[in-house]
């Protein structure tokens, strides 16, 4: 018994020298253990609007291409978490490829430029499709046209328009 009180005053003396140093120790090691937790890998899935660039300006688009697309990205827990789409873009300018006509655009993970430490895994869909027609310019007359009766004992007057011309541009087909 007076052994054991012994080893105990002994441990408990131990303990207690340099028991600021311990205790910054502990905490220092709290810290890092805080650090390289957050600094796990994790994967999520953006949907990050897309833009093909400056189309020229003798065409028009006159399908419904997708908007987004979804990417699957993975990093740095605390990177990936705060990513917001608008970090995300699409290198180099597909406007320059296309023509008019049906055009196929493939998008690779490869193509889209993340912040460091991020890698893009996957993209979906991996092909978005733009139909593409020449614009058409044309100025067009306004004439109006009335429906209906006047009410009784009203009367139609001169009839003014102001423009008596509109331009309107589209898609030539």
């Amino acid at each position: 018994m007076r052994r054991a009180q012994h080893l105990l005053g002994a441990l408990w003396g131990r303990l207690a020298d340099n028991f600021t140093l311990k205790l910054l120790s502990l905490g220092l090691a709290v810290v890092l253990w805080v650090v390289v937790l957050g600094e796990q890998k994790a994967e999520v899935v953006l949907n990050v609007p897309l833009d093909v660039g400056q189309i020229p300006r003798n065409l028009m688009v006159i399908n419904d291409p997708v908007e987004f697309v979804a990417l699957k990205v993975r990093g740095p827990r605390s990177l990936v978490l705060a990513l917001a789409p608008n970090e995300v873009t699409l290198g180099g300018n597909f406007a320059r490829a296309v023509k008019e006509g049906d055009n196929y655009l493939n998008l690779s993970p490869e193509q889209f430029q993340v912040p460091r430490g991020v890698e893009v895994l996957s993209v979906s869909p991996g092909r978005v499709r733009l139909v593409l027609e020449p614009v058409d310019e044309r100025r067009l007359e306004v004439i109006p046209k009335f429906r209906g009766d006047l009410a009784k004992g009203f009367s139609l007057g001169e009839i003014r328009v102001n423009p008596k011309e509109v331009r309107v541009v589209g898609p030539q087909g």
